[in-house]
């Protein structure tokens, strides 16, 4: 437009003038805010595939080595299911509908432009879940029956979840439910899930001893740490995602939640840092890898629900405590014998139950972006606690009877569990045929021991007073001392200290023997050594 015209304008018409200009800022306004948030969110939720890639890597660091390759396939063909899953029946039962669940959008129809920002973030949460489920069955289960359970919570189970929690309609919303982004009730579904079918498919052979020690399976700890610090980047690139744009305060929200959840995280990876030297077996002062992890992972969800509410500091509360209540579940856990393969279900349980209570207790910073109302610790009543309350129970009763009724249909049919030959040869040789080769083939098998339960017993009760526990694996019987640690000690019948039929020496070999729970890779460290019973003559 000529400068002139537009003085002219100013001057003569000023309602005219200012039309014009208002229309101009609006048409820039709405490109860049559709352009930033698609950017945003697109960004955002393809780094959330870190998540899955992070559950992987755990999942294949704490399990035996017959099952290292099989957990990375299960987590890949997890997303994949999930797309079909969610793509024909997930996001029609999560929009619309009523207060249980929604009713349109099946495959997709229906969907506005802008919906699929949310079309994506919340299939980002629903895989995270999924994976979770499948994590209690590692090395328990055939890769198929895993998909098959997988896809059955991908499709109705935990988009019925979102529903109650994130659409404006769903029934736990309308009397009162907050929660940042509508992740830690989803995630609570998916641990609670992993935890009953862990305890109901029992413990993998020989993780818990005879005394009920939990003795857990550290195959690469290394690449389990790694795969937290991926599983960190996924979940805080989901919590960006969930602000659904980056306009009118939505981008500083997400921000403002990510920083909350990242100093949760590093106080729970601090605070079970100490925990782990400082109740360390035998006074060494060492750290547990497994402590570590679920104390880290339980104080970043534990921080997520409530992220938008509170203040920094709080933050770090909240943090160590999701730390410290994933560290009692552990013993929980541990004491019913309750086997968890991935290190994960018990911090992710403890983290999102602790979350969404403490939304009733410390919420105070409420606004229209994070309608929450204020906690009990603000001068809040008890109600918003009672709500968030009740959301847990119902989501815990929920998914446990979806877990239920569909592990209890497929052991009916006898699918479920595999039988212990195919446990001891691993998932990566029954489902993906890897046979690992043997470096003399000529070498005779070892003669089958003897050893029996009572024999295993005396033993444990011997080598107690020295700190130490026994593992059974197959045919050979090992001596481990600090859970991480393969001490080596050797059953000989010429010592003096018997324990039953066994004499137990009183030194450690010069040269250890390689065994295939022991870590090769490290020659620096002690490993265990085959126990030989003493042979009767």
């Amino acid at each position: 437009m000529d400068p002139a015209m537009m003085t002219y304008l100013y001057y003569n018409n000023p309602p005219v003038f200012d039309s014009i200009q208002l229309m101009i800022v609006g048409f820039i306004k709405n490109y860049v805010s559709v352009s930033a948030t698609t950017i945003f969110v697109l960004t955002a939720v393809f780094t959330a595939v870190n998540v899955e890639l992070g559950i992987a890597m755990m999942e294949s660091g704490f399990s035996c080595n017959g099952n290292s390759v099989i957990v990375i396939v299960k987590d890949l063909l997890n997303f994949c299911i999930n797309c079909a899953a969610f793509f024909l029946v997930g996001w029609g039962l999560i929009q619309e509908g009523n207060g249980f669940a929604g009713n349109t959008g099946f495959a997709y129809t229906k969907v506005g432009d802008e919906d699929f920002y949310e079309v994506l973030y919340l299939f980002s949460i629903v895989s995270f879940a999924s994976a979770l489920v499948s994590s209690g069955m590692t090395g328990k289960v055939r890769l198929s029956i895993q998909l098959l359970i997988i896809s059955v919570f991908a499709s109705i189970v935990f988009p019925i979840v979102i529903h109650w929690t994130w659409e404006d309609n769903g029934w736990l919303t309308k009397i009162g439910l907050y929660e940042y982004g509508g992740m830690t009730g989803t995630a609570l579904g998916g641990s609670v899930a992993g935890i009953f079918a862990t305890w109901y498919l029992g413990p993998r052979e020989h993780v818990f001893t005879a005394c009920g020690k939990f003795l857990p399976v550290h195959n690469n700890p290394a690449q389990a740490l790694m795969g937290l610090g991926s599983l960190y980047c996924g979940w805080v690139s989901i919590m960006a995602a969930g602000a659904l744009g980056v306009m009118d305060g939505l981008g500083a929200l997400a921000c403002y939640a990510v920083v909350l959840a990242t100093i949760g995280f590093g106080f729970g990876f601090f605070v079970s840092y100490l925990i782990s030297v400082l109740t360390c077996e035998q006074g060494k002062y060492v750290a547990n890898v497994g402590m570590i992890i679920r104390g880290s992972v339980a104080g970043m969800i534990a921080t997520t629900a409530v992220s938008s509410t509170i203040e920094p500091w709080e933050s770090a509360v909240i943090g160590t405590l999701g730390c410290l209540a994933s560290h009692w579940m552990a013993n929980v856990m541990e004491r019913y014998r309750i086997d968890d393969p991935s290190m994960l279900l018990c911090p992710t349980f403890a983290g999102s139950t602790c979350g969404l209570l403490f939304v009733g207790l410390f919420a105070h910073d409420t606004s229209d972006l994070a309608p929450a109302k204020l906690g009990l610790f603000y001068g809040g009543t008890l109600r918003p606690f009672c709500v968030q309350l009740l959301a847990v129970v119902m989501v815990i009763l929920w998914s446990v009877g979806a877990a239920a009724i569909l592990m209890k249909a497929l052991d009916m049919a006898g699918r479920l569990r595999v039988t212990i030959e195919q446990e001891r040869m691993g998932m990566d040789v029954v489902d993906l045929n890897l046979v690992r080769a043997q470096l003399n083939p000529k070498v005779k098998p070892p003669r089958k021991s003897r050893v029996n339960a009572t024999d295993i017993a005396d033993l444990e009760r011997s080598v107690a007073a020295l700190g130490m526990h026994v593992r059974v694996l197959g045919e050979q019987v090992f001596v481990t001392a600090n859970q991480t640690m393969m001490m080596s000690i050797t059953i000989d019948p010429s010592m003096t200290k018997s324990v039953g039929r066994f004499s137990v020496a009183t030194h450690l070999e010069k040269t250890p023997r390689v065994s295939h729970i022991s870590h090769a890779q490290d020659a620096l460290t002690p490993r265990a050594s085959v126990l030989s019973p003493r042979v009767s003559h």
